[in-house]
């Protein structure tokens, strides 16, 4: 996609020594967007529910991340500002990548289940590194999640692309306009090549 302009959204944070939230994104972010997003712009979106719609008209925006951090139902105006972005973009045939956090909201959205995991789940992903299907290949990626997603409960309109090798759970889905990935990849010192080229063919990036 040519003159493309992509919405990232961000997580609620507390100051520490007085009262004061904030939207804050971690610096992994925009490294990362530098990276894999040379060739396109991207802004932080701050979570200003019913708002934000004329904040991605004013810049502009045609693609849209949902970040991490943060779990469904802790943060209102976060869930609110995301699931009106997300609707947006459906919408407006926006892609849309949802990592982590966002990968299980859009999966909530589109009718599925999230679940809280038992211990063997944490044991492969929590803050470890596991082996997934993907495609076809085998791949190693991050995990920092406890919560899993009910595959019983898969929306019709998403096909499962990734699956964790020791479990079977879903690690990676896709759909029409759509992609979910259960991993960091902007937490990784070197992105991926594997990964850079399945995420910048999603967005439709023309390589040079």
């Amino acid at each position: 996609m040519s003159n493309l302009i992509i919405a990232v959204s961000m997580r609620e944070t507390q100051a520490s020594a007085y009262k004061e939230v904030r939207d804050t994104i971690a610096r992994d972010w925009p490294e990362y967007l530098n990276k894999v997003f040379y060739d396109a712009k991207w802004l932080f979106v701050p979570n200003i529910k019913e708002d934000v719609i004329e904040y991605l008209n004013q810049w502009q925006v045609n693609g849209l991340i949902l970040s991490g951090g943060d779990d469904l139902g802790d943060c209102p105006d976060r869930d609110a500002t995301e699931h009106i972005m997300f609707n947006y973009a459906l919408e407006k045939e926006w892609p849309v990548l949802g990592v982590c956090r966002g990968m299980q909201a859009i999966y909530t959205w589109l009718g599925g289940r999230v679940i809280l995991s038992n211990d063997e789940f944490i044991k492969y992903h929590v803050a470890k590194n596991h082996d997934i299907f993907f495609q076809g290949n085998r791949y190693s990626v991050n995990s920092y999640h406890r919560l899993m997603l009910d595959s019983k409960t898969c929306p019709k309109n998403l096909d499962a692309i990734g699956i964790c090798v020791q479990d079977n759970t879903i690690e990676a889905y896709l759909g029409n306009n759509i992609l979910g990935l259960m991993w960091h990849p902007e937490r990784e010192s070197k992105p991926k090549e594997w990964e850079i080229s399945f995420i910048r063919n999603f967005f439709k990036i023309e390589e040079k």
